[in-house]
């Protein structure tokens, strides 16, 4: 692969990798216009670093207005504690590297708030350095790799972080892309076949998420409230667990690569 730099002199490369994201460059170069793999779904999405203080240790505290969600979650495993924020809304256009015009999306969609601890989470979330905004979008992609070209990680499949499911998805499929080309000693083609027939259908299950959103960030009131009453049930937790040890079960070991001779 011969590859053109903006700053550097060309280069050949016998093989080229894209891991650079849900708004991939490489993707686009090599595969096609963003908009025929990205799958906007409904909602969009701030994180930044709040006060360790606030919220209840290893618990989410949500706070909901139709369409919106403020969240604190602290993990236990650190001081520091991060704000969440979702909002409804129909495709935007803005530019997904210009972070001064994400902070204005997200201060006009939570700027009426009736919460009052959730303008001193607005308010600090749009001093940190590491604020980050972006769509709740999904990709989609009948094939992840084109030649001599491949893609893993977001760039390939993203999920979108309502899945919870981004760094298992990006560190199995690292492995599979890395151990299949190993094993198959220099036959790009047959190591970007197994790599995805090994990883698609683990993919196919994280990117189910729609229940997800719609119980983190109802659509009316009355859908908060069918919500709230239903988490309040003992049945729940019970579910809960279920569902674990069920993910647990389903769970598929990974296969043991070797370098061929």
């Amino acid at each position: 692969v011969t590859v053109t730099f903006e700053h550097a002199p060309a280069r050949h490369f016998d093989l080229v990798i894209g891991a650079d994201g849900m708004h991939s460059h490489l993707r686009r170069l090599a595969f096609g216009p963003e908009d025929r793999y990205l799958r906007h779904k409904d909602h969009y999405f701030a994180f930044a670093n709040a006060d360790g203080r606030l919220g209840e240790d290893r618990w989410v505290t949500m706070f909901n207005t139709p369409g919106k969600m403020i969240g604190i979650y602290r993990s236990g495993n650190h001081a520091q504690a991060k704000a969440y924020f979702i909002f409804r809304s129909e495709q935007l256009n803005y530019d997904h590297r210009d972070v001064a015009q994400h902070k204005r999306l997200v201060t006009e969609a939570f700027a009426d708030q009736p919460w009052q601890p959730a303008r001193g989470l607005l308010a600090a979330a749009l001093t940190d350095p590491d604020f980050y905004f972006d769509a709740l979008g999904q990709v989609h992609m009948d094939s992840w790799s084109s030649g001599r070209i491949a893609l893993v990680g977001d760039a390939a499949w993203c999920a979108s972080p309502a899945s919870g499911a981004g760094a298992e998805l990006a560190l199995v499929g690292a492995y599979r892309l890395a151990g299949e080309l190993a094993a198959a000693g220099g036959n790009h083609r047959l190591a970007f076949t197994r790599y995805e027939t090994g990883h698609r259908s683990l993919v196919d299950r994280k990117q189910q998420i729609s229940p997800n959103v719609r119980l983190m960030v109802p659509r009316t009131e009355g859908g908060r409230c069918l919500r709230d009453a239903l988490v309040r049930l003992p049945l729940m937790k019970a579910a809960g667990a279920f569902e674990r040890r069920l993910q647990a079960r389903a769970a598929e070991p990974l296969p043991i690569y070797h370098r061929a001779a």
